[in-house]
């Protein structure tokens, strides 16, 4: 199994890497329709606005995991293939209210909610 697609300029950085697919995690989009067809189906509106601010996305096709591979001994490791994730806009800045909305049995105390890609270069390679 794998995502529903992998952008060109992804896949040649994805290759490059040396990365098993497992590995693969997608942490930008340019906006929904990336989202839709680079990552998967959009289930709930969290903060609307033009564009929408934050979003729940729902993966169906996960990729395959390979447990020979030390990563996913560690717990926190399962967050790279949540089937549910939250994805916010580069200027969005309610992490928090946006996770526990869509997580609301989740105990977030302690942790960091934040964008993966730093916004700057998101900024700057348009994400």
């Amino acid at each position: 199994m794998c995502y529903l697609e992998i952008d060109e300029q992804a896949k040649r950085y994805a290759d490059l890497s040396g990365l098993q697919p497992c590995l693969y995690t997608p942490i930008a989009a340019l906006n929904e329709a990336a989202i839709i067809k680079y990552i998967g189906r959009i289930t709930q509106v969290l903060s609307p606005g033009t564009p929408n601010k934050a979003l729940l996305v729902e993966i169906d096709n996960l990729p395959e995991i390979n447990y020979r591979l030390p990563i996913w001994q560690l717990e926190e490791s399962c967050i790279l293939h949540h089937q549910k994730q939250l994805w916010v806009h580069v200027d969005y800045r309610l992490y928090r209210r946006a996770y526990t909305k869509a997580f609301p049995n989740e105990n977030i105390s302690g942790k960091v909610i934040d964008h993966v890609m730093n916004r700057v270069l998101a900024r700057l390679t348009g994400r």
